[in-house]
């Protein structure tokens, strides 16, 4: 009897919901078909600042040690007057942890592992990069990951056309002390897909600075 009774309540709770549902009140609409656009938006996990080239042009620098003194968190050690050492120290750690690469090729300095930033000229260069902890490019060296900082110096890159095949830049920057720095920049559009660049300067300064003092001159 008890399992008759239990079968029956089991057939009698089944019916019922087979009827809820055939009575159910709420209406099925289809949806039509909906299409969201966006444009990428990347995010980088470190702290990036960049020059452009416009941006370096009104800063009216020569060298890169010049600029960086623009960049927040940066202090620049100049070791010297003509030909001194001029290094980066970022948040105070040292030169020592500061990474200088140029179009992603790391630079090395084995003698003293201190890169001299005096001797980079900004003329041929398109953006400079300063990363605060770890790049987000993963083609690099694994030596740029494990330092503080990085600093990108990023050429021009030249775009031909059917009409511009080439292109030229010269120029030249006096000072004082016999200061004399002449630079030219030429690209040319070999096939396709490959771009000749040839970039040259030169500095030279007498560094002499005359002084009167009451025993000697």
């Amino acid at each position: 009897m008890t399992k008759r009774f239990i079968a029956f309540t089991s057939l009698l709770l089944v019916s019922c919901a087979v009827f809820a549902q055939e009575n159910d009140s709420i209406r099925n609409r289809a949806l039509s078909e909906i299409q969201v656009k966006s444009s990428a938006i990347s995010a980088s996990t470190s702290i990036v600042q960049t020059l452009s080239a416009a941006q370096l042009e009104k800063l009216n620098v020569s060298q890169v040690a010049d600029a960086m003194k623009h960049l927040a968190g940066v202090q620049v050690k100049d070791y010297g007057g003509v030909g001194g050492l001029k290094t980066v120290s970022i948040r105070s750690l040292g030169a020592h942890y500061t990474t200088v690469a140029i179009d992603g090729i790391t630079v090395a300095d084995y003698q003293t592992g201190q890169i001299d930033l005096g001797r980079f000229s900004i003329e041929n260069l398109g953006a400079i990069r300063l990363n605060i902890g770890e790049s987000d490019n993963i083609f690099q060296p694994a030596r740029n990951q494990a330092l503080g900082g990085l600093i990108q110096l990023i050429s021009q890159t030249f775009q031909p056309s059917e009409l511009k095949k080439y292109e030229w830049k010269a120029g030249v920057k006096t000072g004082s002390w016999q200061l004399i720095n002449p630079f030219v920049n030429y690209s040319r559009a070999l096939k396709r897909n490959w771009i000749f660049n040839v970039s040259t300067s030169f500095l030279s300064t007498k560094g002499d600075y005359p002084f009167h003092s009451k025993y000697t001159t």
